[in-house]
C-alpha cells in the first residue's frame, strides 16, 4: 500500500468524522449555546497602552454598532490601570456592571465571561492564551 498525502488525509477524515459523531452530547456543552437574545460578556487582560486602546475601541464600536457584547471585566498586575480601565468601560457602557482584578486567573474563573482579549506584553502572550482557553473562553490575540 502506497503512502501518499491523499490517503493520508482520507484515512485521518474518515477517523476524524467517526469520532465525532461517536462523541455523546452533553447538557453542559448546550449551556454554552448563546441565543439571538444572549449577549458576550467579554474580559480584557492587560490594560496597558494597547489594551486600552482596544478597551477604547469595543466600547465605541458597541455605542456605535449596537453589538451584542459587553466588557465586564478587566485585569492588570497594576491597580492604577485597572481602576482607569473600570472607569472608561463604565463610562462608556451606561448600566454594565465591569470588574477588575490584579490576577487575571480570577476573572478566567469567572463562569458569564465569555472570551477574552488578551494585550499583555508578547513574552506573556501565550501564558495567558493557554490559561483561557483551558478556562473554556474564546481568545482574541493579536
Amino acid at each position: 500500500m502506497s503512502s501518499s498525502r491523499r490517503n493520508f488525509l482520507k484515512t485521518t477524515a474518515g477517523f476524524a468524522a467517526a469520532a465525532s459523531a461517536a462523541r455523546p452530547t452533553s447538557a453542559a456543552s448546550y449551556r454554552r449555546i448563546l441565543g439571538a437574545n444572549d449577549r458576550i460578556h467579554m474580559g480584557i487582560i492587560g490594560m496597558g497602552g494597547m489594551g486600552t486602546g482596544h478597551l477604547h475601541a469595543f466600547c465605541n464600536l458597541k455605542a456605535n454598532s449596537k453589538v451584542g457584547y459587553d466588557v465586564v471585566a478587566v485585569a492588570d498586575v497594576c491597580q492604577p490601570k485597572i481602576d482607569n480601565a473600570v472607569r472608561v468601560a463604565q463610562e462608556k457602557q451606561p448600566g454594565v456592571d465591569v470588574q477588575g482584578y490584579r490576577d487575571y486567573a480570577d476573572m478566567l474563573a469567572r463562569e458569564d465571561v465569555d472570551c477574552v482579549l488578551i494585550a499583555t506584553p508578547e513574552h506573556q502572550h501565550h501564558v495567558n492564551a493557554m490559561d483561557a482557553i483551558m478556562a473554556g473562553k474564546d481568545v482574541y490575540l493579536e
